[in-house]
């Protein structure tokens, strides 16, 4: 996710950097030559990186201190219990090696961060709006950044050139660097690659999904975040200042419905975000509610029933109607809102799907 705390948590981890002992830097090259800056930067770099990885994985404490300085904390207990007991379902999968730090802050848009310390934030404005299954994609997201060391590598190679550049400028003020390149770093949200973005969607879904979450959640956040802030990418000449770091959000959407796809062994997919189909029959095109887009029901609908085929590779019991809600077993597939079709059209063309398997 975009980082709205760029600046002051960049300040953050500087506090954080500069309150730990610190090793004494490479000797500084006196008019350097090209070569010796070069080499002066391999050593810098090494020396940052193992700075910035003992904070990441001894000082997850002082990190979230600091954090949560920064940012406020959101004092709702039911709040930050909620996300406490998602990253309890998501590392309960045995599929991460780290612990994690989560809390909620009161900034009202929608965001979330991870940051070094393994200290993952979100804004209450998300938290408002996305519910336990599309939250869960969000801090799989965010939690598979800190465990692929995605912070520290980011602010490693900023904060190394820097330094290496002071150094080889006959520049004393060293640590000024080091502030100025991981603040920039966070302004211009390039703090993580365009591949690592992309990796921790990919990740994303398979750790919802192992934690027994929907598997359209995923998809179904991206389309309420792009219904909030739009695709955040950018064309042209503004990418020179500001590069696109992560995909464009339709793109994301896309990926997430093409995973679930493949986990219900190619027999569930959402066409043009809005027609839920399996093995080619139409099963619904949903309405949009007080709470849900189109596109948000849609890909939770064939999220339900993409468990089936995950679960069983086929239903073996037909659908069911239970007032205005569809079962297939114990599964919950949906309930039928006001100008959908029936929930009695929705088992019908369901076990017309079946009978094709």
């Amino acid at each position: 996710m975009r980082l709205s705390w760029k600046k002051t948590i960049a300040t953050a981890v500087t506090a954080v950097f500069l309150a730990s002992p610190l090793a004494p830097l490479p000797a500084k090259a006196e008019a350097a030559s090209l070569l010796e800056g070069l080499v002066i930067g391999v050593g810098i770099g090494s020396y940052v990186n193992g700075h910035y990885s003992k904070i990441n994985n001894e000082q997850q404490a002082e990190m979230l201190v600091k954090t949560q300085e920064q940012t406020g904390v959101y004092h709702d207990e039911a709040a930050n219990a909620r996300l406490q007991n998602i990253v309890d379902r998501l590392t309960g999968t045995g599929l991460f090696e780290h612990e994690f730090a989560v809390y909620a802050n009161p900034d009202e848009s929608f965001n979330a961060f991870c940051t070094i310390g393994r200290v993952i934030s979100v804004n209450k404005g998300a938290l408002d709006i996305l519910d336990d299954d599309e939250l869960a994609s969000v801090l799989a997201h965010e939690m598979q950044h800190g465990e692929d060391n995605h912070c520290v590598k980011g602010a490693s190679k900023a904060a190394g050139l820097s330094i290496a550049a002071g150094l080889v400028l006959d520049d004393s003020n060293v640590l000024e660097y080091l502030m100025g390149a991981v603040a920039v770093n966070y302004i211009n949200n390039e703090m993580f690659t365009m591949s690592q973005e992309k990796n921790a969607d990919k990740y994303a879904f398979d750790y919802v999904t192992a934690a027994g979450f929907n598997p359209g959640g995923p998809a179904s956040a991206m389309a309420k975040l792009r219904s909030e802030v739009g695709d955040l990418w950018v064309e042209g000449l503004t990418r020179v200042v500001n590069p696109n770091n992560h995909p464009k959000t339709t793109d994301r959407i896309e990926k997430f419905g093409k995973q679930l796809y493949e986990y219900s062994d190619k027999h569930v997919k959402v066409e043009e975000e809005k027609t839920v189909k399996v093995n080619g029959v139409e099963i619904i095109t949903p309405v949009a509610t007080q709470t849900y887009l189109t596109e948000q029901r849609a890909y939770q609908i064939a999220g339900n029933i993409a468990r089936l085929y995950a679960n069983e590779k086929r239903p073996t019991t037909s659908a069911s109607v239970q007032g205005n809600s569809v079962y297939v077993g114990s599964q919950f597939i949906m309930t039928s809102q006001s100008g959908d079709i029936t929930a009695d059209a929705v088992a019908s063309a369901l076990n017309k799907a079946f009978a094709k398997d």
